[in-house]
């Protein structure tokens, strides 16, 4: 019998799953995507899929809780990319056990089935940036339109995977818990697997309406012409990743995954995808054509004034870049959603702090 050749990605109908299922497909690899279908426009992601791959993709409708789903489908297959989990940390204050049990105790299920496997069964685990927490111990200097690191070396390269890991809510706690997991999976029983630290990421087919989407609601509300709301005073930086760069960069661990287990890795734009909201706003307007007015709100509790990541290591291990540019990324954003005419469903109301979970 010959041995199972499907990646297998949980959450594989998700934004950036569905981006990865693409990537893999269009290279030969067969996928099989577990998904429970309960986000919006996931079904819409998929249809689109199977339309293009016919039957190179396989899809199995199922909860990452549902630990019978979760043996049969790893079973089945050559190496696991999980990203399947809950990304609002708003919502992990509302229900925490849900956070749990989607986040942690779903991801542990996963290491002791591959623990249990009878060959071994790589894994490409997607955290989050989230896990550096709210960062009060970077020292900041307040520019007109940005903070900017008082370290001139973290100004030029970001934060290093050896920054404290920090909780900031029941959604960090989760994520960080998961994060070790696998660490300490691959350490102690040898599994083939790494982290990815996922930053802020953007891109056409992005959701609207949760907390992985503020990025595209803001350019859905520029089209608009509608003022946005933002979380503190705009001033806080982050770096943008493409979902395209997201996605090489998880294949690129995948092969290397002999080399690379037992680490942990940013994913990111980095420092020259790094830019502050208000600067991101000054953007969008020059693509748009328009200025774009803005009101600011409170800070929401837990957000960084600063995360830019250090991607170096990925690159130094992997030969990973980010390859699209910023402008050209968010003109291709505002390109899709004109086409697409999904701005048009976008909520009339919402606010964006800025900090964006993998």
């Amino acid at each position: 019998m010959s041995e199972p050749r499907a990646a297998l990605i949980l959450g594989g109908a998700g934004f950036v799953g569905s981006h990865l299922a693409r990537r893999l497909l269009e290279t030969g690899q067969p996928v099989v995507v577990l998904d429970s279908l309960a986000r919006a426009g996931a079904g819409a992601a998929i249809r689109q899929l199977r339309a293009d791959y016919g039957d190179m993709l396989e899809v199995v409708v199922g909860d990452v809780r549902d630990r019978t789903a979760l043996r049969r489908a790893v079973a089945r297959s050559a190496s696991v990319y999980h990203l399947a989990g809950r990304v609002s940390a708003g919502e992990s204050l509302i229900d925490p056990h849900l956070d749990f049990e989607v986040n942690l105790r779903a991801t542990v299920d996963l290491l002791e089935e591959l623990r249990r496997a009878d060959r071994p069964i790589p894994l490409v685990h997607a955290s989050t940036s989230k896990v550096y927490g709210a960062m009060l111990k970077l020292q900041l200097l307040e520019r007109e339109n940005r903070y900017v690191p008082e370290s001139e070396w973290i100004a030029e390269h970001g934060i290093d995977e050896h920054w404290p890991l920090e909780v900031t809510s029941p959604y960090g706690c989760s994520r960080i818990a998961a994060d070790q997991y696998v660490l300490e999976y691959a350490r102690s029983f040898r599994l083939p697997a790494v982290v990815a630290r996922i930053g802020c990421v953007y891109g056409p087919e992005a959701p609207s309406g949760d907390d992985q989407s503020w990025i595209t609601l803001c350019m859905a509300r520029a089209i608009e012409r509608r003022s946005i709301t933002i979380d503190g005073d705009g001033k806080q930086v982050r770096d943008l990743l493409h979902v395209f760069d997201l996605a090489l960069a998880l294949s690129l661990l995948m092969d290397g995954i002999e080399d690379l287990r037992g680490h942990a890795f940013n994913v990111g734009g980095g420092p020259q995808c790094a830019v502050s909201l208000r600067e991101l706003l000054e953007l969008m307007s020059e693509i748009v054509g328009e200025p774009i007015a803005a009101t600011y709100a409170s800070w929401r509790d837990g957000d960084p004034r600063y995360f830019v990541a250090n991607v170096s290591k990925l690159e130094a291990m992997t030969g990973w870049r980010p390859s699209v540019g910023l402008v050209e990324g968010l003109s291709q954003l505002h390109g899709w959603l004109l086409a697409a005419r999904r701005w048009r469903a976008v909520p009339p109301a919402f606010a964006t702090s800025g900090a964006v979970s993998g």
